[in-house]
């Protein structure tokens, strides 16, 4: 089970006890995640969720008597005491646990993301305790916004108009993304200017966005290639649009393993599913609204042009716009499971153990698929800093997010679902500036464990 406490909350461990004629209710903090039942036969498919003025955990129509504990080291623990008189026995502190529920009042009380996954001992391993039923209610605080007041970044967008990438046989472009990220790949356009090599916060760039692509649209051999075009869902599809176009995939999915294939109950974000590749992207930049309540915007561009007008950005280098614009780019397949929870995947690249180590930098183009090997952004050229590894992330931690997204100034609804891929850059196209053998220096200045 993973348990995250919101930064300013202190819970002290304490126990309650209801009698069998009356209902529960705990009074849960909104940094909690984890939720166990002990003793207790509980239907998943009879909780009942609902919103209100505050996260609560509600107990009825119990065959036993409940206790509860509310810690930091071990969440929300719901135990089966003293029968209630017909069947199923004392539940008691040597109850054999009967349920675990992954319920998520995650990180902050003012979000609403809230489910319940199962992975506890079936009742057959636990039948001195297991028919004592119990019913559940879980009431969540409904996702909140800053005060209201003006987005100085609402339509600052800079229209550069997609182009022709090559004219005549010859390249009429800066160089594109995504490309190949692999150890030793070199693109084929020659380039003068290098990618920013140190990590974004240390050069004045701040996260403006984030938003994700269904698949990989870079490519790291071995970790996200065409070979494993079979690994995740047949049907990840089916909620996106059209024009959804399919990335690479990562080596990990595994049909046979519950935590690849066992759906979670999406709360916030749209059309996802356990099991898929999906590359994340965190837009920065030097002249974005760090710091403040306008900080993260969608579309991207708002806040990546923020606080430059047209007539200065007309002015720039491609060495300036290099060294002022860049994009994170990390690689997940999405897992059933919470031993892969990171409570704060908006702000950016994760850096733990393996994760944000292995580092491509070289510099491209905004993506998307409006633009292919024969149609190019004009967005030139910013740097990228792409993960070479796929990482294993629970799907939670995806939900948890775009709870976050939800609770912004700025209206992030179009990136609450996954864009398609741009097709991967052909060599002629991509800059031969790659760092890709660099890493990311260690994070002197973080919030949790990522990159600022």
């Amino acid at each position: 089970m993973k348990l995250t406490i919101a930064a300013a909350t202190l819970i002290a461990a304490r126990s309650a006890q209801a009698a069998c004629d009356s209902q529960m209710t705990i009074d849960v903090p909104g940094g909690i995640i984890g939720l166990t039942f002990v003793g207790y036969n509980v239907d998943e498919s009879k909780i009942v969720r609902s919103t209100g003025s505050s996260n609560q955990i509600i107990l009825k129509n119990f065959g036993a008597q409940p206790s509860y504990t509310v810690d930091p080291s071990h969440g929300v623990k719901v135990t089966a005491g003293e029968s209630c008189g017909t069947g199923g026995g004392s539940g008691g502190s040597s109850a054999a646990l009967a349920a675990f529920a992954g319920g998520l009042f995650t990180g902050n009380p003012l979000l609403a993301a809230t489910s319940i996954l199962f992975a506890g001992m079936p009742c057959a391993f636990a039948q001195d305790s297991c028919s004592n039923e119990i019913e559940v209610e879980i009431i969540t605080t409904p996702t909140a916004k800053p005060p209201e007041g003006t987005n100085t970044c609402d339509g600052k967008k800079l229209e550069l108009d997609n182009t022709a990438c090559s004219v005549d046989g010859v390249v009429a472009v800066l160089g594109q993304a995504g490309a190949d990220v692999s150890v030793g790949y070199q693109g084929g356009l020659n380039t003068t200017w290098e990618p920013i090599t140190d990590p974004y916060y240390k050069v004045g760039l701040c996260p403006v966005n984030v938003h994700w692509h269904l698949g990989a649209e870079h490519r790291s051999e071995g970790e996200y290639d065409e070979t494993f075009d079979a690994n995740g869902p047949a049907d990840s599809h089916r909620h996106l649009a059209e024009d959804a176009r399919q990335g690479f995939r990562c080596k990990h999915y595994d049909a046979s393993d519950a935590k690849f294939t066992t759906e979670y109950d999406w709360q916030h974000c749209v059309g996802m599913h356990v099991g898929e590749t999906y590359e994340v992207h965190w837009p920065h930049s030097a002249v974005g609204a760090c710091g403040t309540l306008n900080q993260y915007q969608t579309p991207f561009y708002d806040g990546v042009f923020c606080n430059i007008d047209a007539e200065t950005f007309g002015t720039l280098t491609p060495e300036n716009i290099k060294d002022a614009v860049g994009v994170q780019g990390q690689v997940f397949t999405i897992v059933n499971d919470e031993a892969y929870y990171y409570p704060d995947l908006m702000r950016g690249m994760i850096v733990d153990g393996e994760m944000g180590q292995e580092i491509t930098k070289y510099t491209g183009s905004t993506t998307g698929t409006t633009r292919d090997n024969e149609i190019c952004s004009q967005y030139a050229p910013i740097t990228w800093q792409v993960d070479r590894k796929c990482h294993l992330i629970s799907a939670s931690t995806f939900d948890k997010m775009c709870a976050d997204m939800k609770a912004q100034r700025d209206d992030m609804s179009d990136d609450l679902y996954a864009h398609g891929s741009r097709e991967l850059v052909d060599d002629a196209l991509a800059s031969n500036n790659q760092q890709g053998n660099r890493e990311l220096d260690n994070v002197e200045i973080v919030y949790g464990n990522f990159v600022y």
